[in-house]
């Protein structure tokens, strides 16, 4: 079954210039801007748009202000499940939690990827030891 995944990279220190240090743990702290978003969203529209959180590193030049080893970051990503969200309303509670993630978290910019994927539900129970 085709659907859409999302993907998008927050920073956890606002501005650019600065060292990975004095943040809160970065996975709870997104993990936190993240749910108080994906509730309101689910109050006002019905959806909680759901996401597994990494966390990552993005490089890009020092000379524009990248800290050495690079600024932490979390990445949020998720599936609309076609059999139970409609897609386009999926993509527009992605927008608005990412945005207002976005917003608590105190970043310039964030970049929403959607790509379409093949989707696969896998059901039951697993029974290795049939003979």
């Amino acid at each position: 079954m085709r659907t859409v995944e999302f993907s998008a990279v927050f920073g956890v220190v606002p501005g650019f210039g600065h060292d990975n240090d004095g943040r809160a743990e970065p996975l709870a702290l997104v993990a936190a801007a993240w749910d108080v978003a994906a509730e309101a969203e689910r109050s006002a529209h019905g959806l909680y748009v759901g996401a597994a959180l990494a966390e990552r590193r993005v490089l890009y030049p020092r000379d524009q202000g990248c800290p050495e080893g690079g600024e932490v970051s979390v990445e949020a990503m998720g599936a609309c499940n076609v059999r139970c969200e409609d897609p386009s309303a999926w993509r527009d509670g992605v927008r608005r939690v990412v945005e207002a993630t976005r917003l608590k978290l105190g970043q310039a910019t964030v970049r929403i990827v959607f790509r379409d994927v093949e989707d696969e539900l896998l059901t039951g129970r697993r029974n290795d030891d049939a003979s």
